[in-house]
């Protein structure tokens, strides 16, 4: 998959309501939060977008796409952005987890194998922003939002999306690639662990 058929997707719309603030903008290592998925889409994608259903990203200057109806929360933004997207494929990261590696996303690349969506999936879970998805689901997306079912979970499991192993057999490994930054503690342990993640 080359880079000139991949963009980059950026989960941004969430309410964040366990850190207080919109958690895209939390300064993290003295930059905010959102600029680290933004910086390690930019090196395997041709282009980025961001999806928020705010202003307050404009200043990365990237196309910024609003959810297509209220309410949904990740199935929502991915759903969105891929009817947006010009690329077949689409790597989706969340705003929220600073420390995924470019080594990481490079692996997901060559293991997607062309599936309809290909995950991350590190200690027996889903990571399920931390995949490729093809743009051929955005129908089936839809049917399950109609449906009222807004469990991206549930719907992985139904189109039995390709689970790409993270574990300690890969040389960029640390087991805490994927840790979620959603409160004021998990800024501070985060930016204590960047150190030994790079």
């Amino acid at each position: 998959m080359l880079r000139s058929e991949l963009t980059g997707i950026v989960i941004a719309g969430g309410n964040s309501r366990r850190m207080g603030a919109d958690k895209g903008l939390i300064p993290f290592g003295g930059k905010p939060l959102i600029c680290y998925p933004v910086e390690r889409l930019r090196e395997a994608c041709s282009q980025v977008m961001i999806n928020a259903n705010s202003h307050h990203y404009d200043f990365l200057d990237l196309p910024v796409i609003n959810d297509l109806l209220a309410g949904g929360g990740p199935m929502m933004g991915i759903w969105s952005s891929l009817m947006s997207s010009a690329t077949e494929y689409n790597l989706v990261l969340s705003c929220d987890m600073p420390l995924i590696k470019a080594d990481l996303l490079q692996h997901l690349i060559a293991s997607a194998n062309g599936c309809p969506a290909a995950i991350a999936w590190h200690q027996g879970f889903a990571e399920p922003l931390c995949g490729i998805y093809n743009r051929s689901l955005v129908k089936e997306f839809e049917n399950h939002i109609r449906d009222g079912k807004f469990k991206l979970i549930t719907f992985l499991e139904k189109i039995e999306a390709w689970q790409i192993e993270i574990d300690d057999k890969l040389s960029f490994y640390h087991e805490n690639l994927f840790l979620n930054v959603n409160t004021p503690h998990e800024v501070k342990l985060g930016e204590n662990l960047a150190g030994s993640i790079q």
